[in-house]
């Protein structure tokens, strides 16, 4: 059996794991008692990050020590009935299973995705060509600037004038369209990190077997064709213009003067605007004769002439007609032809960094699985890992790649033609990380592919998605189809629609909300409607009070606030209002689509003395006492830098001795650090005045991590300084990481840490009652009593940001002699302008922007538990809508569902009313907390003695 779970937000999907895994693992299986103890070694749980996988291994093992424990009787009945055993039968076998799990606990395979994936490339790293000894790289940034600084290195060598020139040439081309040139690298840079992607790579591939040469001859060609276009429209249109200046015809005799015909030359002449399309008074005149206002004084001067004028008018709109999309089309390949044509040499760039550093870089270790396990009937490549796994449960299977759920298919195969259980759980309208290789339409088409009347055009959708990966292996594609032949016999869709975490008045708001957009957009775009279907829909918990609030704020500009000002204003005032009603700062998140305006939001509630924790006071580099210890290395490795030891001393007064340097003090920091006789002895001699004793000699003996060790037991910050530890911890847990790389370098070290510093975070402590301002994609997967979601003004349509990979034979209305100067596939911008030419592939990609747009939308508004505010811009509910909220509010307005409890004319509108005795208090694990009186370190040269 393959069971598909679709579920919805707060519906219980990691209880159902862990319920159906329990199951699994204390069934009863063939052997000599019935009952193997040692059978969860049999079952792969997938998750997708850290986090989630030992959260779900905490809830193993709580469960099973529960029901040992004769606790939560709730689920043991449950599980026992399905079972069909005794609870005395279920607390035995949970025991057994918990003590094997603790004894055996390497063998409990609940893990990420990456995880599994590089497990099994440790165990096939001959067959893959990998190096024994390899380091999994995750740092693409880093990977893709080294591998373009590999490339422009080439530059100037006689071995490599093919790229050179061509370098050239792309800097001649930047500036020509005045681009900044010196922006080249960050150019290639992301591009390299484009072609990495999952769904890039085959395509790079296939890029990468044409010659330099070959590209350059195409871009040469593109440039003619352009240039044709451009110069006889410019020639017809120049020609046009001096035939009725040269007869003595003036612009407003003619028909709407200079918005009519005549100023649709002029912008083509005089701001050689090759785009321009004739206007609809352009087309008037053609069409129906019209070439002068009935007041024109010239009427019989422009008869005279107007048949002369109609051929060549005639001509340049036809030609515009018949050439423009293409023009369109061929312009824009070309300004990314550049980089692609550097896509072979981008390639050798990047093997060649990695062979020298012994590297793999994770996103290419799925594809080498691919390689072997399409083409295998029997994927032994499981086999060599030592397991074999009879069960496969996938969390989260949204957010799961392409490839990566074709590597596990295998698995799943051979366990439903073995009839064990296999399952999914996943929600398509959370599928917020396509960027990162997710992919909605799988869990879409697998839970579709239950529908007998539908199954085999689900089955298809499949198949032609894992198709490019595959396209070099003949074999490929009638593998996967009886792979999914298998899938298709055994699949069953259950549905998880109950909402436990929010109050009745959100759930149904959303339920409402979602609906109706999904109803308005399916004509333009029918994913939606496939995303939000029949069961997209929540119910409430049996039982359960009515309870909950949500309100739509509509803010516009004021003669004194611009829309920034109203709605911080509004956020301040939502807050207090919370905080009023006995909400604590913990209980409240501000929810932001992008960074900056959440950087903005958390700058002002701190201004405003508010407790607050975001992504970035959670970066380590904010801790001062790591910056203390950070400064301090930096004069470790150059004692004459002045800079790091002027930071160093003032983080002393402010880091450890708790003060802020007075004007004397600051005099003396100067002094030490910039006089004429300053040196490194007066910078460790004023430490030793205040009683704490550094020797550098002694420092440049050890190794990274004791060095860091010496200087924070030297200033005691271990055992005096215990607030906010986890930054230090975290530092060195990060130290010991670099070392581990075998990196042992000081002024490496450093180099590193001012390249990753602003990414390095601690986790939220549990314990922090602070306001959560952070992204809606890093929410994902978390509550909170009251949600906050501002700049909530996302438009109903796609913003055309992206890039996306074509296939030349499926553009449209382009001839074939021009197709065949194309490489096999072009890289263009997803523009408006370019939807007709680019065919039913573009329009595939814009409707998954549109839905991923949306999905963000629910992943905010189901993040909360009592109350959810909205914070949109006014604008669009009279006359015509462009925004998903405006929409909703237009159609509370004009059609009559789900009628708003209270509207103000303030353009707020409320639903619902919170009853603070319903309230549900957040849950918070109380942990033990150990306090580090003494740093048991001994110097080194005590222990060598």
């Amino acid at each position: 059996m393959f069971v598909v779970y679709t579920s919805s937000a707060g519906s219980g999907k990691t209880y159902t794991l862990t319920k159906e895994y329990l199951k699994l693992a204390l069934a009863s299986y063939e052997s000599e008692n019935g009952f193997n103890p040692q059978y969860f070694r049999k079952i792969l749980a997938i998750t997708f990050t850290k986090d989630a996988a030992q959260e779900m291994k905490n809830r193993v093992l709580t469960k099973l020590l529960a029901f040992w424990q004769n606790q939560d009787k709730d689920l043991q009945n449950i599980i026992a009935q399905e079972l069909g055993i005794d609870t005395e039968t279920l607390r035995k076998r949970a025991k057994d299973t918990f003590e094997q799990i603790i004894y055996h606990y390497s063998d409990f395979s609940i893990g990420t995705i990456d995880s599994f994936t590089n497990k099994v490339i440790s165990a096939f790293t001959q067959e893959l060509n990998i190096p024994s000894s390899y380091e999994l790289d995750l740092d693409t940034k880093a990977l893709t600037h080294n591998a373009v600084d590999e490339l422009i290195a080439k530059v100037g060598s006689q071995q490599a004038d093919d790229v050179t020139n061509f370098l050239l040439e792309f800097v001649k081309n930047e500036v020509e369209n005045g681009e900044n040139w010196r922006n080249i690298h960050q150019k290639l840079a992301q591009f390299t990190g484009e072609l990495y992607q999952e769904r890039s790579r085959p395509i790079a591939r296939k890029l990468a077997q044409k010659e330099l040469k070959s590209y350059h001859q195409s871009i040469k060609a593109l440039e003619k064709l352009i240039k044709s276009y451009e110069n006889d429209l410019f020639q017809k249109a120049e020609k046009l213009l001096n035939f009725i200046q040269s007869k003595g015809i003036k612009e407003e005799s003619l028909y709407y003067g200079g918005k009519g015909f005549y100023g649709f030359l002029k912008r083509i002449v005089e701001n050689q605007d090759f785009l321009a399309e004739p206007n609809k008074y352009t087309l008037e005149t053609l069409d129906e004769d019209k070439w002068y206002p009935d007041k024109s004084k010239q009427k019989q001067l422009i008869d005279t002439y107007k048949e002369p004028m109609r051929e060549q008018l005639s001509y340049i709109c036809h030609k515009i007609e018949r050439e423009r999309e293409t023009y369109v089309l061929l312009s824009a390949i070309l300004k990314d032809l550049y980089k692609v044509a550097l896509t072979g040499e981008i390639h050798s760039s990047l093997e060649l960094f990695k062979i020298k550093n012994n590297l793999v870089y994770i996103a290419e270790t799925n594809e080498k699985i691919a390689q072997i396990i399409q083409s295998e009937p029997i994927p032994f490549i499981y086999e060599r890992i030592g397991e074999k796994y009879q069960h496969l449960l996938i969390d989260e299977f949204q957010d799961t790649s392409v490839l990566q759920w074709h590597n596990l298919l295998p698995l799943v195969e051979n366990s439903l033609a073995n009839g064990k259980f296999n399952m999914i759980v996943g929600d398509a309208k959370q599928s917020i990380y396509r960027w990162r290789g997710g992919e909605m339409e799988q869990i879409v088409n697998l839970a579709c592919a239950s529908l007998p009347e539908a199954s085999h055009a689900h089955i298809k959708g499949l198949v032609e998605m894992a198709e490019i990966h595959f396209q070099e292996q003949a074999d490929a594609k009638s593998l996967l189809n009886e792979r999914y032949e298998t899938i298709r016999i055994n699949v069953q869709r259950k549905n998880l629609d109950t909402n436990y975490r929010s109050d009745s008045k959100i759930i149904e708001f959303n339920n409402t909300f979602f609906s109706i957009i999904a109803d308005w957009r399916q004509t333009d775009y029918p994913l939606i409607k496939k995303v939000y279907d029949d069961y997209f829909r929540q119910d409430v918990p049996r039982g359960k009070e009515p309870n909950g609030e949500v309100q739509i704020h509509l803010a516009e500009k004021t003669e004194k606030h611009n829309y920034d000002e109203v709605t911080q204003i509004k956020i301040l005032s939502i807050i207090q209002e919370n905080l009023q009603q006995g909400f604590e700062y913990k209980d409240i998140a501000v929810l932001f689509r992008n960074k900056s305006n959440a950087i903005k939001v958390a700058n002002l509630l701190k201004e405003q003395g508010f407790e607050v924790v975001s992504a970035d006071s959670l970066v380590v580099s904010a801790d001062e006492k790591v910056s203390f210890l950070v400064a301090m290395l930096k004069v470790l490795e150059n004692s004459e830098n002045v800079l790091a030891k002027s930071e160093a001393l003032y983080l002393f007064f402010k880091a450890i001795l708790k003060e802020i340097p007075t004007q004397e003090q600051n005099e003396q920091i100067h002094q030490i650090v910039y006089d004429k006789t300053a040196s490194l002895d007066n910078f460790l001699q004023f430490f030793q005045a205040k009683g704490y004793f550094l020797d550098f000699n002694y420092l440049q003996s050890l190794s990274l991590y004791e060095t860091c060790q010496e200087i924070l037991r030297t200033f005691e910050i271990l055992e005096k300084h215990q607030e906010n530890l986890e930054y230090i911890f975290r530092f060195l847990d990060w130290v010991m990481d670099f070392e581990g790389q075998n990196q042992y370098n000081l002024s490496d070290l450093i180099e590193e840490w001012e390249q990753k510093k602003h990414e390095i975070a601690v986790d939220i402590p549990a314990d922090s009652n602070a306001i959560t301002i952070t992204t809606i994609h890093k929410s994902k997967g978390l509550e909170y009593p009251v949600v906050i979601v501002p700049y909530c003004d996302w438009q109903a349509v796609p913003d055309y940001k992206r890039s996306v990979w074509i296939a030349k034979n499926k553009l449209e209305n382009i001839s074939e002699e021009t197709q065949n100067l194309l490489p096999e596939y072009i890289l263009m911008g997803l523009k408006k302008e370019h939807l007709k030419v680019l065919g039913a592939s573009s329009q595939e990609e814009v409707e998954k922007e549109v839905v991923e747009n949306l999905n963000l939308m629910y992943v905010a508004f189901t993040r909360a538990v009592h109350k959810l505010y909205i914070i949109s811009r006014n604008g669009g509910i009279e006359g015509k809508v462009d925004k998903w909220v405006n929409f909703f509010v237009q159609n509370l307005q004009t059609a009559g569902n789900f009628q708003a409890d209270e509207v103000q004319e303030n353009r707020l509108f409320r639903f619902g009313k919170f009853k603070p005795e319903l309230r549900k208090l957040k849950a918070t694990d109380k942990k033990p907390t150990f306090v580090l009186e003494k740093l048991l370190t001994n110097k080194l040269k005590r222990i060598l003695k």
